[in-house]
C-alpha cells in the first residue's frame, strides 16, 4: 500500500454553513463570513487534490470519534455514517461512507505486532452505520463533492492524548510508522487525512462566544498557531517547531490537534512529501484556530 498523500482538514461545523454561526460581533461579522470563505475554499482545494490522487483507501485520525483511555480504536462496521450537528445546528450537513474491514484487520494488526495498544469497536451490529460526528463528517462532506470510490479506515486518538506524555508519543510515532510501511503487505493507493483544529484558547474577538476552556491572554494561543503553520511550510524546520509546540500543548492551549500533527509530521518524514501550496491556509475565526494543509 502507497501511501500518496497526506492532509490536515479542520473540522468546525460553521465551515458547512458560517451563517449558523449567529454569535458574531456587530464589528466582526465581515471578517468572521471572510475567515470562515478562506477556509472553506482551501478545503475545497485540499478534497480536489485528494481525489486527483486516485485513492483506493482512505484513513481518517480523528482526536473526537468514539475514544478509549488508553488504547487507539478503529470502527469495525461495515459502514459509517453521521451529521456535523454541534450546539444544535448544522444538523442538515451529514456524510456517509463504506468502511474497508480488511484493512481496518490488517491496520490493527500491524499496530499490535509493533507494540501500539489498539481495539477495533463495532456499534450495535456490523450491518448497521457506524455513528459519526463533526470530527469526521466535516472533513468527509468536501470529500463527498468528488466521485471518491475509495473506502475507508477510521483511527481514534485515546483519552490519554490530553497528557501527551513521552510514551505516549512513542505510540503515535509507532502509529505513523505503521502507516508509512504498509506497502509491505498490501498494494493500493492511499490517502491519509488528520481531522485536527489548533489553539482552543483563543480570546474571542470575532464572536461574542464564551471560550468553553477559558482564553489565554499571554497570546501564547497564536504562538502555537503560528508555530504550527511554519511546521507546515518549512521542511528545515519542523522538528524545532514540532517541539516547541508540544512545549506550548503543555502550557495548555488545548488543541485537539496535536496528534494528529505529530503522526503527519512522522509521515512526513518517513515520505518525503511536499506542502501543496495552493491548498494551505491558517485562519482563527472563533476561539480554536483551524488550518488546512495538504502533502503529497
Amino acid at each position: 500500500m502507497v501511501v500518496v498523500s497526506v492532509s490536515i482538514l479542520p473540522h468546525g461545523s460553521m465551515l458547512m454553513d458560517p451563517h449558523q454561526h449567529t454569535r458574531c460581533t456587530q464589528s466582526g461579522q465581515k471578517q468572521f463570513l471572510e475567515s470562515v470563505q478562506a477556509l472553506v475554499t482551501a478545503c475545497q482545494v485540499c478534497a480536489e487534490c485528494i481525489f486527483s490522487q486516485r485513492p483506493d483507501l482512505i484513513v481518517v485520525l480523528t482526536p473526537h470519534g468514539a475514544s478509549a483511555d488508553h488504547d487507539f480504536l478503529l470502527y469495525g462496521n461495515l459502514k459509517a455514517s453521521g451529521t456535523c450537528e454541534w450546539e444544535g445546528g448544522w444538523r442538515t450537513f451529514s456524510a456517509s461512507c463504506d468502511i474497508d474491514e480488511s484493512e481496518t484487520l490488517a491496520l490493527h494488526q500491524a499496530l499490535k505486532q509493533n507494540g501500539c495498544p489498539s481495539q477495533i469497536v463495532t456499534m450495535f451490529a456490523k450491518s448497521r452505520p457506524f455513528p459519526l460526528a463533526w470530527g469526521e463528517v466535516v472533513p468527509l462532506s468536501f470529500l463527498s463533492k468528488f466521485p471518491i470510490s475509495a473506502r475507508f479506515v477510521f483511527l481514534t486518538f485515546p483519552l490519554r492524548r490530553h497528557e501527551f506524555s513521552p510514551s505516549y508519543q512513542g505510540d503515535l510515532e509507532a502509529v505513523a510508522q505503521v502507516l508509512g510501511a504498509y506497502s509491505s503487505f498490501v498494494t493500493k493507493r492511499v490517502s491519509v487525512i488528520s481531522s485536527s483544529d489548533l489553539a482552543h484558547t483563543h480570546p474571542c474577538a470575532l464572536t461574542d462566544v464564551s471560550p468553553p476552556f477559558g482564553s489565554l491572554p499571554d497570546g501564547s494561543p497564536e504562538e502555537f498557531d503560528r508555530c504550527i503553520e511554519v511546521w507546515a511550510r518549512k521542511t528545515s524546520s519542523r522538528d524545532e517547531k514540532l517541539a516547541n509546540a508540544i512545549e506550548l500543548f503543555g502550557r495548555h492551549v488545548l488543541t485537539c490537534g496535536m496528534s494528529g500533527i505529530f503522526v503527519v509530521h512522522v509521515l512526513l518524514k518517513l515520505l518525503h512529501l511536499e506542502l501543496h501550496e495552493q491548498s494551505f491556509i491558517r485562519k482563527t475565526p472563533t476561539y480554536f484556530g483551524m488550518m488546512v494543509a495538504h502533502f503529497e
